[in-house]
C-alpha cells in the first residue's frame, strides 16, 4: 500500500507521520537531528515499502535530510511551507487548529494533492 511520510523539519529535530491514501495516520516519529537522522528514519519506514517522503521547505530546515533521503534513493517532494503554514480546516476549536501533530497529519495529507517533486 503506498504511503505519504510527512517530515515537518525543525533546528533540532524532525517530526514524520505516515499517511495512506485514505487520510489515516499509520504512524509517527519524531527524531533528533543529527548525523543519524537518516538512518532512523529509513529504518523506521522500511516496514512501509511503497513510500514518498513530503518534507515542508526542502529548501530551509529540510534541505540536508531531503539531500540525504535523495541519495539514499528515496522519492522525496517538497512541501512550500506556506502550503504547510494553512494548517487543518477552517471551523474547527482552537485548540485542535492549534495542536501540533494536528498540522503535521494535515501537511501529509494535503501532499497527495499538492506536492512537487525536489530534486
Amino acid at each position: 500500500m503506498p504511503v505519504m511520510i510527512g517530515i515537518d523539519p525543525h533546528k533540532g529535530s524532525h517530526a514524520a507521520a505516515v499517511v495512506d491514501r485514505g487520510e489515516r495516520v499509520m504512524a509517527e516519529l519524531e527524531v533528533r537531528a543529527t548525523k543519524h537522522q537518516t538512518r532512523d528514519l529509513l529504518k523506521w519506514a522500511e516496514q512501509f515499502p511503497i513510500r514518498a517522503w513530503a518534507i515542508e521547505s526542502a529548501n530551509g530546515h529540510g534541505y540536508l535530510l531531503a539531500q540525504q533521503l535523495l541519495a539514499a534513493g528515496e522519492q522525496v517532494l517538497d512541501v512550500p511551507s506556506t502550503q504547510a503554514a494553512r494548517g487543518p480546516p477552517r471551523g474547527r476549536s482552537r485548540s485542535v487548529r492549534h495542536n501540533p501533530d494536528r498540522h503535521l497529519r494535515c501537511r501529509s495529507r494535503r501532499c497527495w494533492v499538492a506536492h512537487r517533486p525536489y530534486r
